[in-house]
């Protein structure tokens, strides 16, 4: 029986990507980046400078927001380094983009569910 747990050769002379499909894949991934934090921070900054907008609902809506930019500051820009090296990402890479995918919607759950139960004990008690 064959040993599979060997890798096969590796051949160097792999052709190298279509520049055209690099550009892109660059130009899609810095667009959604872009569009991504600068969405969100007009989001936040708007709720911020707009005193009428400051509503329980648009204090959540800004949370979803800082989570949303934390994901766009975060992942993408290390999604976006990891394929300009154009090399397979490293086991620790891989573990830090995993976690930070893991904790940041975590994290976000867990202030909505803090700044919720804040916002009835506090109409609780106007009662």
């Amino acid at each position: 029986m064959e040993d599979i747990t060997e890798l096969p050769p590796s051949n160097d002379d792999t052709p190298t990507q279509n520049v055209a499909s690099t550009i892109f894949t660059y130009l899609l991934l810095a667009t959604t980046l872009i569009l991504t934090c600068g969405g969100n921070t007009l989001v936040i900054v708007t709720v911020a400078r707009t005193p009428s907008l400051r509503t329980v609902t648009n204090v959540l809506l800004v949370n979803l927001a800082v989570a949303d930019l934390m994901m766009g500051l975060i992942q993408f820009s290390a999604f976006l380094s990891i394929f300009m090296a154009e090399r397979e990402p490293t086991h620790a890479a891989c573990t830090i983009s995993v976690s930070v995918v893991a904790s940041v919607p975590l994290v976000s759950s867990f202030t909505l569910l803090g700044k919720c139960k804040t916002v009835r004990l506090y109409l609780d008690s106007m009662r």
